[in-house]
């Protein structure tokens, strides 16, 4: 039996994170390769150390087609992370390539501040204050996210390790999760094939 989400507005169901599987870049598939390499050369340029690469959802077992990546950086003053994500979704006759880039700042407070390039979704939960630049380069959303860093008394802003930077971005998704199924944007199904 396996698991998953079912989105309220498809009947393509997801399956739930579990983990961070990292993976190296050449397993990324050569599209997303090609697609993601002036993001990722902006984002180092803009001061991010690459960390690893890993899969943003396990592989569909519902949907074998859809493919989900992402490379994780870390600030050099380990005051916030930047991740570049890309997805692949297949539903025949239609594919659909997405790319986003988020960065993101813990705050000893529980709250969290993200700056993402990606069009609003949905209302963020309380705890989360997002600003966003619809379409920005990573230059352009670490520069705002840095001068939001600014508005934050710096005792207050959580130091990120290179050791932390998993489990963080797991529970990051696993949160993301549980908000959409609360609100009931997202339902638990099973396969019982």
């Amino acid at each position: 039996m396996k698991c998953g989400l079912l989105p309220r507005f498809s009947q393509h169901p997801l399956v739930l994170p579990e983990g961070i599987r990292h993976l190296p870049f050449d397993d990324f598939p050569i599209e997303a390769r090609l697609d993601l390499q002036p993001a990722i050369d902006a984002a180092i340029a803009a001061g991010l150390r690459w960390q690893f690469c890993y899969r943003t959802l396990p592989d569909n077992e519902f949907n074998p087609a859809d493919v989900t990546r992402a490379i994780a950086f870390l600030s050099e003053d380990h005051r916030f992370w930047g991740v570049l994500a890309w997805a692949r979704i297949e539903r025949a006759p239609v594919v659909r390539k997405l790319s986003a880039f988020q960065c993101r700042s813990l705050l000893t407070t529980g709250d969290a501040l993200s700056t993402t390039n990606r069009r609003p979704t949905f209302d963020p939960p309380a705890h989360l204050s997002i600003a966003r630049i619809v379409g920005g380069s990573p230059q352009a959303i670490v520069d705002l996210h840095l001068r939001r860093l600014q508005e934050v008394a710096a005792d207050q802003i959580v130091r990120v390790t290179e050791e932390q930077l998993g489990s963080l971005l797991l529970k990051q998704s696993q949160e993301l999760v549980n908000e959409l199924l609360r609100r009931g944007l997202l339902r638990a199904v099973e396969d019982r094939r």
